[in-house]
């Protein structure tokens, strides 16, 4: 089967926090977003805030008459995987790491959380632009240490071939939690986007974090026809509540 044949929309993602974010966490989500639109009131536009979400796991892939067919599987690893809805549905309800605290902000430059991502520290991490998209980012925090708990779920659901998309190798590490809070409508030069940058990274750094558990009750499977998950196209099941079936029939054939 051609790599071409798995669409990128419509498909399916395992998302936390879509619709479904505590106020701590949508008042954090607006201080960032309005510290953005002063710094770069003609260029940056806010993500709906409804929207915004972190990805747990892309769960992309094809329904076929053998089952559904693990897109990153084929496209990363060039093999043909079917996905385990049931057995992962199981899992997912009794996971041994959840929920996950992730911490977002509060990062200092001086300070050891015991990680690296992608072999940068998290206070230079915690926002980045990138490909025009305004990234936040948090880890799983433990007596203040970061810990690989994020990436270890996401290890764990390729006993069911579900495959990260950010694992191309085996070997491959993301322990990221991702939010794209919003976009650059226009190009701007590289110096002026890495003076925002370290901006935003001292304000999160100065203020107070917030932590943000990930839990059973805020993911949820969602079947999107734009990345930015717009509610009028995206369609939206809780992990509490979803069936094999409903997972199954989220899918593209």
């Amino acid at each position: 089967m051609s790599q071409m044949s798995i669409p990128n929309f419509p498909n399916v993602s395992l998302v936390a926090f879509y619709e479904n974010k505590s106020p701590e966490l949508t008042q954090f989500i607006q201080f960032i977003q309005h510290h953005l639109s002063t710094l770069l009131p003609e260029t940056f536009a806010s993500l709906n805030l409804e929207s915004i979400h972190a990805t747990l796991l892309g769960c992309e892939g094809l329904k076929t008459e053998f089952g559904v067919l693990s897109k990153w599987y084929l496209e990363r690893r060039g093999e043909s995987q079917y996905l385990d809805l049931s057995g992962f549905l199981n899992w997912m309800q009794h996971p041994e790491k959840l929920p996950l605290n992730i911490q977002f902000g509060g990062y200092t430059s001086s300070v050891d959380y015991g990680f690296l991502s992608q072999g940068v520290h998290p206070y230079q991490r915690s926002i980045n632009v990138q490909n025009q998209l305004v990234v936040l980012r948090g880890w799983p925090v433990y007596s203040g240490k970061i810990t690989g708990d994020l990436d270890w779920i996401r290890r764990e659901a390729q006993n069911f071939n579900f495959l990260h998309k950010y694992h191309h190798t085996p070997d491959a590490v993301d322990n990221d939690c991702y939010m794209r809070i919003g976009t650059l409508q226009q190009e701007l030069p590289i110096e002026q986007v890495q003076t925002i940058e370290h901006k935003m990274q001292e304000i999160l750094s100065k203020n107070q974090p917030i932590y943000a558990p990930i839990n059973r009750q805020n993911l949820a499977f969602i079947r999107y026809e734009d990345v930015n998950l717009p509610p009028q196209t995206t369609k939206v099941i809780p992990l509490t509540e979803v069936t094999v079936s409903q997972l199954e029939n989220l899918y593209p054939c």
